[in-house]
């Protein structure tokens, strides 16, 4: 009996040490129990004031302080850095940081903020960055407690961005920071923690002033979070999933999982990740796909491993911009039976390559970049974050036919992404606007020699799993590119980018002609010029081998529904009263119309395609009216600021009232410009479509040439005024818009049909309309979800009693609430208007205007909103809560 217990025994033993080694399934994983890792949102619950208190006294200036905080993120750097001292630590004596500070006087808010955008405008203020008053110090302080169950967890804060300058304290202790504004980074709390107590965190952000070319925004802009993991578990951003090889029946997945030991004695975990395809316009539905096998490793104390394995999936749904099928990958650290750590990743299966002759090539076949570069403010809504905000601004984007987005010039928000890849947008994924030699004083130059390779590599660990992005650019129009040190930096970063990840290209932006022949050129896998369609030829020819694309272009400027005559072609002409006039074709200096950089690209159609500035208007750089001198940065000590308004006046300059650009092919509150429909005629030339500008309500023109200009996708149209022909134009070889430029004025109607293949293809046409007589609203949707968070855009229209839109209106529109919700912000678009985006009015712009709204967290009732203005018919639209 004793013999066969031991055999027995000894057998047990046997099949748990092979069931401990054999990879589980999906279903076995699933059923080892919930993982410990925890990722809570930590938006909710703050406190905030403006300045420091004066027991600061400048002790938290950057240069008294970077020496603690360069210490943070070491682990990005190639080879060891100095690491944080352990005594003299910033803000011991500062009462923000004290956990026993009074903040009940503090204001309360929720996550992500930004306080600039919540003005007022100030004249004195540069157009430059939108005349805000982003410039400071800002204090955020939260109190939460921890369960004493989570005494054996490892606790992190993670900051998706912060304006800038961050450094953070838990309950008085320093705990690290970061400087660059638009960068993501972890510091971890746990030393600090009291457990079953009051805990404060207290974040202090600091925007120097002459930091920025733009509006950038100021505050914890946004999300933050709070991760609780097991002392062994997945890196921040420690997965990398690749597709080396891909065909219609299988692909090979490959993916790198790095584990982190936290605990006090080496750890010995297993490693398994399994495969799911998300179904489309779910990312809860999974179906099981392939199970990468399981591997078990050591890690010492304090240590890292990184452990590569793959899978093979068969018939696979490739990501594109017309089906952007994604995949997730579920790794699980076992320790025994028990699960320690479960990490999801979002992927997707492609491929991609850059090609000197064919362009973008998207899973073997060639692609045309059709992008546009965008800043990361949402207009009336600032730089704080709002998924449904981005959401809005890409599917406007698709419609008029975008397959791209650029995050110009800097690292963007991490949905920005995650809905690129899950609507179909390859994204040109941005790091810096200077190197080493800065275009503002305070801007990234002061930080670049010791961050450059931390921000650098944080960028592409966090963003190289989104199937979205396809080039990393390293720099825009970078003053180094015309130094003999330009070509090494670029080498350097482009190194750096691709230890990280080698399977995508390194670009950068060029405004330099001799970046494309200086050697800096082949510092770079793909090549972008900005501006610089005519040396499309000559690049091609002078560098057969490097792939070309158009990083920025055109920079076209005009104001929604301004007309200004006579019409000149001149592109520095179309200027009045602070606007441009929207007949597309205007631009600064630098720039062009688009017609111009079409042609380039269709003279060379070996250029992979183009990035225009700019997809929407933002705040700031209020080009071709920047009056106002940069130097008036300085605003905040008033003698220098009437010296410098004292030099402007005497050399002729004024402070113009300019506070958001006029670049977009959508206006600021996301209207579109007649320019988005040059581009949908060009971009969607499978649409029926026509397009005609300008308006037709212009009774003192009576008589007077009043030129007729036609957008369209067909290949012929003729043009009647008020049933009479003026002709059947063809189009023309590099023709890109149909002109009548001899029209004169008489009220009544204008209309253009479009034919192709000699049949007819769409139809347009514009109307003179009546008087002002009523308001329409039109919401985007009128069922929202009840977060606090979620969003309704409606269109406040200016119509006559047929319900037409009448142009040149700008009557004020109040607006009235009933219900749970309330108005995020309003905004017409007008770049000249200083009326606050937080109010209850708004004027309209040429007959258009916008209130944004949102139900409050947790609302059952609709939310009714009621528009009025004088002398019109008032209108009510109504938003109701979005069902389970």
């Amino acid at each position: 009996m004793k013999g066969r217990s031991f055999l027995f025994v000894s057998f047990l033993l046997f099949v748990t040490a092979l069931l401990w080694f054999l990879p589980q399934s999906p279903e076995t994983r699933a059923q080892s129990g919930p993982s410990p890792r925890e990722r809570l949102s930590f938006n909710n619950d703050w406190r905030f004031c403006k300045a420091d208190p004066s027991d600061a006294a400048g002790t938290l200036a950057w240069d008294k302080i970077k020496v603690h905080v360069n210490g943070t993120g070491n682990f990005l750097k190639r080879t060891a850095a100095p690491s944080t001292p352990s005594k003299g630590a910033p803000g011991a004596g500062v009462s923000y940081t004290k956990p026993d500070f009074d903040d009940s006087t503090w204001r309360k808010l929720d996550l992500p903020h930004d306080w600039g955008i919540e003005g007022p405008f100030r004249q004195e203020l540069p157009g430059e960055t939108g005349k805000l008053p982003w410039i400071g110090v800002g204090w955020y302080r939260k109190h939460f407690r921890v369960d004493a169950a989570d005494k054996d967890k490892r606790l992190f804060i993670d900051i998706d961005g912060a304006m800038s300058y961050a450094t953070v304290w838990l309950n008085g202790q320093f705990v690290g920071g970061w400087p660059y504004g638009y960068s993501s980074f972890r510091l971890e709390l746990t030393p600090a923690i009291r457990l079953g107590a009051d805990n404060v965190i207290a974040v202090r952000v600091d925007n120097p002033p002459a930091s920025s070319r733009w509006y950038p925004g100021s505050g914890i802009y946004r999300n933050v979070w709070l991760v609780k993991t097991a002392p062994v578990h997945v890196a921040q951003w420690g997965t990398y999933v690749t597709t080396p090889d891909v065909t219609a029946k299988a692909a090979n997945v490959k993916i790198e999982v790095t584990v982190e030991n936290q605990a006090p004695a080496e750890a010995e975990v297993t490693v398994g990740t399994d495969l799911y395809a998300l179904e489309p316009g779910s990312s809860t539905t999974r179906r099981p796909v392939a199970t990468v096998a399981a591997a078990q490793v050591r890690i010492r104390a304090g240590g890292r491993h990184t452990l590569a394995s793959e899978a093979t999936v068969p018939d696979p749904r490739l990501w594109s911009v017309a089906k952007p099928s994604l995949y997730l990958a579920v790794t699980t650290l076992q320790a025994g039976a028990k699960a320690v750590d479960r990490y999801e990743t979002t992927f997707g299966i492609r491929t991609i390559r850059f090609d000197p002759a064919g362009g973008f090539i998207l899973n073997g076949a060639r692609v045309p970049l059709k992008g546009v570069c965008n800043h990361h403010d949402l207009g009336a809504l600032g730089t704080a974050i709002n998924v449904r905000a981005l959401e809005r601004q890409i599917a406007l984007l698709r419609e008029m036919g975008a397959n791209a987005i650029r995050t110009s010039h800097n690292p963007p928000a991490p949905e920005l992404l995650d809905l690129c890849d899950r609507m179909g947008m390859v994204v040109m994924d941005e790091a810096f606007d200077c190197w080493k030699a800065g275009k503002n004083p305070n801007d990234y130059h002061i930080l670049f020699d010791d961050w450059h390779e931390k921000d650098l590599r944080a960028l592409v660990r966090r963003d190289r799993n989104h199937p979205s992005v396809v080039l990393w650019s390293i720099g825009n129009e970078v003053p180094d590119q015309r130094t003999p040190q330009g070509p090494k930096i670029a080498a350097e970063l482009a190194g750096i980018v691709h230890e990280e990840d080698a399977t995508r290209p390194v670009t950068a932006g060029c405004d330099e002609i001799k970046a494309g022949y200086s050697g800096f050129q082949k510092m770079v896998d793909v090549f972008g010029y900005n501006y610089k369609p005519t040396e499309y030829r000559k690049f091609r020819e002078a560098n057969p081998s490097i792939p070309l694309i158009g990083s920025e272009t055109s920079s076209c400027v005009s104001s929604r529904g301004e007309y200004f005559f006579p019409v000149s072609n001149d592109k520095k002409d179309g200027r009045a009263d602070y606007q441009v006039s929207s007949y597309d074709l205007y631009a600064p200096p630098w720039a062009w119309p688009p017609d111009v950089e079409w042609k380039g690209l269709d003279e060379n159609p070996s250029v992979a395609g183009e990035f225009v500035w700019t997809g929407f208007d933002y705040m700031g750089e209020p080009t071709p009216y920047g009056g106002d001198s940069a130097s008036m940065l300085t605003f905040t000590d008033p003698a220098v600021r009437a010296k410098m308004e004292s030099e402007l006046k005497r050399a002729g300059k004024i402070a113009v009232p300019s506070r958001s650009s006029y670049f977009g092919i959508l206006d600021l509150a996301g209207f579109k410009k007649d320019r988005f429909f040059i581009y949908q005629a060009r971009w969607r030339p499978e649409l029926p479509m026509v397009h005609i500008l300008p308006h037709w309500n212009w009774p003192e023109r009576l008589g007077q040439v009043t030129p007729v200009h036609v957008y369209s996708s067909g290949e012929e149209v003729e043009l009647f005024l008020n049933g009479k022909s003026l002709g059947r134009k063809k189009r023309e070889p590099l023709q890109y818009r149909f002109r009548w430029d001899e029209v004169k004025y008489e009220p009544g109607e204008v209309r253009a049909v479009a034919y192709k293949a000699g049949k007819k293809w769409a139809e347009g046409v514009v109307r003179t309309t009546g008087s002002a007589a009523k308001l329409m609203l039109q919401p985007d949707r009128s069922s929202i979800t009840a977060d606090g968070r979620d969003l309704s855009f409606i269109a406040v229209t200016v119509a006559d009693k047929a319900g037409s839109q009448v142009p040149r209106t700008n009557n004020l529109v109040r607006f009235d609430l009933e219900g749970p919700g309330e108005i995020v912000a309003v905004d017409s678009g007008d770049a000249t208007s200083h009326a606050s985006f937080q109010a209850r009015e708004v004027k309209a712009f040429n007959g258009l205007c916008m209130v944004i709204v949102r139900l409050r967290n947790g609302a059952a009732a609709p939310l009714v909103v009621t528009a009025h203005a004088d002398g019109l018919e008032s209108a009510k639209a109504t938003i109701s809560v979005t069902g389970p």
